[in-house]
Formats: structure tokens, sequence, C-alpha cells
């Protein structure tokens, strides 16, 4: 095998080695963009699981406030009618 026929043997080889270096990364980059995916599709059900039961509890506390009212108006007419 003549130098050139090395040398393109050897560049052929690096070659080959980086192809498979760069698929390497692509592979390993699109799993961890599957995986951010994922974990940004979990955060924002998360968000919505949150805001969901912020409303909720927003809404119990208007509904005691208005029965709080209620019963001191109550407390206020029986006092008076004493």
């Amino acid at each position: 095998m003549g130098s050139s026929t090395a040398c393109l043997v050897i560049d052929l080889h690096l070659a080959v080695n980086s192809k498979m270096g760069l698929q390497s990364q692509i592979a390993t980059l699109s799993r961890t963009q599957s995986s951010s995916s994922t974990e940004l599709d979990t955060l924002k059900h998360r968000v919505e699981d949150t805001e969901r039961e912020k409303r909720d509890l927003v809404g119990v506390v208007s509904r005691l406030k208005e029965d709080s009212a209620q019963r001191d108006g109550m407390s206020s007419k029986i006092t008076s009618s004493l």
C-alpha cells in the first residue's frame, strides 16, 4: 500500500469515526429533546392543575365569606330582636 493510499485509508477511517460520533451526538440530543418535551408537558399539566385548584379555593373562600356575612347578619337580627 502506497503512502497516499494509506493516508486515504486513515482519512476515511477518521471520517467514519467522526460521522459515528456525530450520529451518536444527534441521537443523544434527540433523546434529550424528547425527555425535555415530556418534562415540559408534565409541567404544563401541573400548572393547569394548580390553576384549577386555585380557582376552586378562591371559590370556597368566597362562599365562606358570604356564609360568614349571612351569619353575622342573622346574629345581629337575633340580638336586636331580643
